[in-house]
């Protein structure tokens, strides 16, 4: 899967963002793990690039307890 890095929140539907964040949660793609590792770095920079949220790539790897550890609750809370 291929990142694009000059894409903006606004440039993505509602699916289309669920999708890449999925991988953080599933190994959609069967990557081993040199490169699935290095797929999730990129794949998190650009996240959080795009949404700007405060509470950085933690949202993804170390959400609040009011936070579902999830793909929706993630993504609902990207949402706000």
């Amino acid at each position: 899967m291929l990142i694009d890095n000059e894409k903006t929140i606004s440039d993505y539907t509602e699916s289309e963002f669920i999708a890449p964040l999925s991988n953080f949660f599933e190994n959609k793609h069967g990557l081993n793990a040199r490169y699935f590792g290095k797929f999730i770095d990129d794949l998190q920079l650009h996240v959080v690039k795009v949404t700007q949220h405060p509470l950085g790539n933690g949202l993804i790897f170390n959400a609040p307890d009011e936070i579902e550890c999830s793909l929706l609750g993630v993504f609902k809370e990207i949402k706000k």
